[in-house]
């Protein structure tokens, strides 16, 4: 279908190109306009992987919204939603009270009953049922990126479980909760004040460092995060992740709209020192000894084009002072991988051997692979 402006439609009636449109006017209300900014953000990368997943669910979700608003609007002439809205607002002044429905009723001068139909028709479910989800969205909101467990978040909010499951099932359907781990829980705007954050550290590392792939992922848990575990850092960042705002690799972070960009000079350095680092195959010179080679003004500028190298796992690092080509660290790898799959585990001499390298460079690239929870070490170091 397409969809119009009201003028728009208006004048495509009066030109005959139309006979008739169910035109239908919105207010624009926050709800609405943070779904229509997150569809443009949506919409400006519609050719990344995954991507046209989300935006079919967030339509979905604005669908929803303009169905409901067109539902309240359709109410408006027997004072019925005005009425609702009312009532919605008071309840959300005075969550932190035990009201009964009575109260609420008599608050506004309509029996219970009356106030059980008309909220019913309009929000599709009772008001002790919106009072939990308001209750949880607000302790959820109140606790941050703590990750609380759905049993601290019915504490905090004075529910129990029977009313818990469902509020909590609405609110992550709604897209108002998530849940970055199995039964840990964040608020969308716990998420929403601490993307700024994100952004911000990412954008001054991008600029202080514009030949890194990206930023290293344990800085920025530190800053975003402090004492929180790894596994919780990341699962919360796991969500920009998949909303497509960040990238990850190598165990970085990146800003989605970030690319290193090299001047020509630099991409002919970044050329020249892959060449030499391939051609060392497993046992090159090192990083030092290499930059020597090159004239002395190409150095510095040589250094900076080496670390972005490592950065984007061009070359993999084995030790502070060696590296080895990419495609050197891959083959090796699968030499190893099926050395575990023929016999469950290798040592370091056989690995030495079907490498075909000496035992110095077949123990740090073993090494490499435990920091890399690749292999696990057993017994005393060799």
């Amino acid at each position: 279908f397409f969809c119009y402006s009201a003028d728009t439609g208006e004048k495509l009636r009066q030109a005959g190109l139309v006979s008739d449109l169910p035109f239908q006017q919105f207010e624009l209300t926050g709800e609405l306009a943070a779904q229509l900014k997150q569809l443009q953000y949506y919409l400006n990368r519609s050719l990344e992987f995954s991507i046209a997943d989300r935006i079919d669910l967030l339509c979905f979700s604005i669908l929803e919204e303009l169905a409901f608003l067109r539902k309240l609007d359709s109410r408006k002439n027997d004072g019925a939603a005005d009425r609702m809205r009312k009532v919605a607002s008071f309840l959300q002044m005075n969550l932190h009270r035990s009201l009964s429905v009575a109260e609420i009723a008599a608050y506004f001068r309509i029996s219970e009953r009356t106030l059980f139909r008309e909220w019913r028709e309009c929000y599709g479910s009772s008001p002790a049922q919106y009072i939990a989800r308001q209750r949880l969205l607000q302790t959820a909101a109140s606790l941050g990126v703590s990750l609380p467990t759905a049993a601290q978040l019915a504490e905090h909010a004075g529910l129990d479980g029977g009313t818990l499951a469902p509020s909590l099932a609405e609110l992550l359907s709604y897209g108002q909760l998530a849940e970055p781990l199995p039964g840990r829980y964040v608020s969308a705007s716990a998420l929403d004040a601490l993307w700024p954050r994100c952004q911000d550290f990412l954008s001054h590392y991008h600029a202080k460092h514009p030949l890194h792939a990206g930023m290293p992922a344990a800085e920025l848990r530190q800053k975003l995060f402090q004492e929180m575990v790894p596994a919780e850092g990341d699962a919360l960042l796991g969500i920009f992740l998949r909303e497509g705002r960040v990238r990850y690799a190598a165990g970085r972070y990146a800003l989605a709209e970030f690319s290193v960009r090299l001047t020509k000079r630099q991409s002919a350095l970044r050329d020249e020192l892959l060449a030499r680092f391939r051609q060392g195959g497993m046992e090159p010179d090192t990083m030092d000894a290499v930059l020597f080679t090159l004239p002395p003004k190409d150095q510095p500028e040589a250094r900076q084009v080496l670390e972005s190298l490592l950065t984007g796992v061009e070359l993999v690092q084995l030790s502070p002072k060696l590296c080895w080509h990419r495609d050197v660290w891959q083959s090796a790898l699968d030499t190893l991988r099926s050395l575990c799959a023929a016999n469950g585990t290798v040592t370091l001499a056989e690995l030495r051997d079907a490498l075909g390298t000496t035992r110095k460079y077949a123990l740090l690239f073993l090494e490499a692979c435990d920091r890399r929870r690749i292999t696990l070490r057993e017994g005393p170091p060799p």
